[in-house]
């Protein structure tokens, strides 16, 4: 069963790592429902792309030479508020995804996620739906059993 074109995300994938974004786009585009639509290297490069393409979500690597990640994510989202932003990071990926989720990201993961869970976050944040390792979510305070 072939997705039909309503029904495609489209991705802008930015990543300063040639073979990253290579990876990233050839593995994604073998999904049915996703296709890579642009490519950035730098943050200045992924908002002039971002106007051009309109996608449905950009997966951002936290780590940007120039213009930061969260830079860029902060630009993103003033320019375009709706805008739908899965970040991505190498270290202390913990307090990374925090930061980023309280900066506005709509999911945040680690580079070493493998691709069934970066598909499924990248369909998660196109349903509007903010995702993130369960690994870093805190449980609540009702979720916290006071009984021995």
């Amino acid at each position: 069963m072939s997705a039909s074109r309503a029904s495609i995300i489209r991705l802008l994938v930015v990543d300063d790592h040639f073979f990253v974004r290579m990876g990233l786009t050839g593995s994604l585009n073998a999904e049915p429902d996703i296709r890579v639509v642009a490519e950035a290297d730098n943050g200045a490069k992924a908002l002039k792309l971002y106007r051009q393409h309109r996608p449905d979500v950009v997966l951002l690597d936290g780590l940007l030479p120039g213009l930061s990640g969260e830079k860029t994510l902060d630009a993103l989202l003033r320019e375009f508020p709706d805008a739908r932003v899965l970040m991505l990071s190498n270290d202390d990926w913990e307090e990374d995804g925090f930061r980023a989720m309280r900066a506005g990201a709509s999911g945040h993961l680690p580079k070493t996620t493998q691709l069934p869970e970066l598909v499924r976050a990248i369909r998660a944040v196109h349903a509007g739906e903010r995702y993130h390792p369960s690994l870093i979510v805190p449980p609540s305070q009702s979720e916290v059993s006071l009984q021995p």
